[in-house]
C-alpha cells in the first residue's frame, strides 16, 4: 500500500458487499452513480455552495474517500486530494466514475439556477446514507446564507467527531455463515428498447404531488412504494402482451430496501437488500388483456409482508457472497482439510 509524505500507511478500509459488487460493474457503458436533488427557493449562490461542501466533507469520512484496486479487491483510502469542488450542471448527469479522473472523487456537487444536485457512486453510500449527507449539506449551505437550521430530521452536526458507527460494515455485523437456499426463479421478461448510439443520454422528468400520490396509494391501503411497484409491473406486463409472444413470461422487478429499519445500525455506507416482486405467467393469463391494478397491488402487498415476516434478526440468513445481493446464495467453499472457508465479501439475505 502507498505512504503518505510522513512515511505512514494511511487509514483503509474494505468495501462493503454492495461497495464490491458495484466497483465490478463500473463500466463505460454501465453507471453506478445516482443522483439526489433539491430545488431552493432563490438562485444558487456557489461560494456559500462550496463552503458548505468544505464544512461538510470532514462530517462525513466514508464519503471524502478515493478506490484503489489492490491484489484482489478494491479498498477506500482517504482522499487528501484538492477537492470536491462544486460545477455548473450538466446535460448528462450520472455519468459513470472514473477512478483517476477528479483527483479521484467518488461525489459530485452541481448547481443550476435554483436547484442543488449531489451525484454519489453507489460503492461509497446507498440512498439512505446519501439521503443524510444531502440533507446535512443543504443545512449547512442554508446557514452559509444566514438562516437558523436546526440539527433535526436527519441532519447531523458538522460540528462533531464522525462517529465510528457511520463507517460500519453493517453487512458483516449482522452477516452468519450459514446459507439460506433460494429456488432460482423462472426467467423474467427481458424489457428491451432500440438500441440507442453510444454516447447517447435521455433525460425523463417527472413532477407529481407527494400528497396526492399518498392519497392514491392509501385508497389501496398500500405504501407509496407498492404502489409504485404495482404500477410500473403493470406497464411492463402490458407492454409483454402487445408485443403478442409466443409464450408471456413471469414479469419481474428489483427493489432495494432499507435494512436499518430491522437491524439497528447508525452506518451511512451500504445498507440495502434487494427483493423481487414479481406476477407469474399463470397469473398474468388469467386476465390476459388488462391486468387490473388492484390484482397487482394486492399480490405485491403480500409479497412484500412476506419478506418483512422473514426480516426476523433471529431466522434471517445473511451469506457473505456478492451474488447474494439479487437473493441467491453460493455454497461455502471447502478447503482441503474439509473445512468450510468463509467467503470474502458479503450478503444475502432470503426468506
Amino acid at each position: 500500500m502507498p505512504r503518505d509524505k510522513r512515511g505512514e500507511k494511511p487509514e483503509w478500509y474494505p468495501l462493503d458487499n454492495a461497495g464490491v459488487l458495484y466497483s465490478a460493474l463500473q463500466k463505460e457503458k454501465y453507471s453506478a452513480i445516482y443522483r439526489f436533488s433539491a430545488v431552493m427557493a432563490e438562485r444558487v449562490d456557489r461560494d456559500a455552495l462550496q463552503r458548505a461542501v468544505d464544512k461538510t466533507m470532514p462530517r462525513f469520512p466514508s464519503f471524502g474517500v478515493r478506490i484503489k484496486k489492490g491484489a484482489f479487491w478494491y479498498y477506500f483510502e482517504p482522499n487528501s486530494a484538492p477537492g470536491p469542488f462544486v460545477k455548473e450542471d450538466i446535460s448528462n448527469p450520472c455519468q459513470p466514475v472514473r477512478f483517476r479522473e477528479d483527483n479521484g472523487w467518488l461525489v459530485r456537487f452541481y448547481y443550476y439556477e435554483k436547484r442543488i444536485s449531489v451525484e454519489v457512486f453507489h460503492a461509497v453510500s446507498d440512498g439512505g446514507g446519501a439521503l443524510v449527507f444531502f440533507k446535512t449539506l443543504l443545512a449547512v449551505y442554508l446557514r452559509e446564507l444566514g438562516y437558523s437550521i436546526p440539527n433535526t430530521h436527519g441532519i447531523l452536526d458538522v460540528a462533531e467527531e464522525p462517529r465510528r458507527a457511520e463507517r460500519e460494515d453493517a453487512y458483516g455485523r449482522y452477516a452468519t455463515v450459514r446459507p439460506r437456499r433460494e429456488k432460482r426463479g423462472k426467467k423474467a421478461y427481458q424489457n428491451n428498447g432500440t438500441a440507442e448510439p453510444f454516447y447517447t443520454f435521455n433525460v425523463t422528468m417527472g413532477f407529481c404531488s407527494v400528497a396526492r400520490l399518498k392519497e392514491k396509494a392509501r385508497g389501496y391501503g398500500v405504501s407509496i412504494t407498492e404502489y409504485l411497484t404495482a404500477v410500473l409491473l403493470k406497464v411492463i406486463a402490458d407492454k409483454q402482451h402487445r408485443e403478442r409472444p409466443r409464450r408471456e413470461r413471469p414479469v419481474a422487478l428489483a427493489i432495494p430496501i432499507n435494512l436499518r429499519g430491522w437491524f439497528p445500525s447508525e452506518t451511512l455506507r451500504n445498507f440495502i437488500l434487494t427483493v423481487r416482486p414479481s406476477m407469474t405467467a399463470t397469473q398474468l393469463f388469467v386476465v390476459p388483456r388488462s391486468i387490473p391494478m388492484i390484482l397487482l397491488i394486492n399480490e405485491v402487498s403480500s409479497q412484500k409482508n412476506l419478506f418483512i415476516s422473514c426480516l426476523d434478526v433471529k431466522r434471517m440468513s445473511i451469506f457473505k457472497t456478492p451474488a447474494g445481493l439479487c437473493g441467491f446464495t453460493r455454497p461455502p467453499r471447502r478447503s482441503r482439510g474439509g473445512r468450510s472457508c468463509r467467503p470474502a465479501c458479503s450478503l444475502s439475505g432470503t426468506p
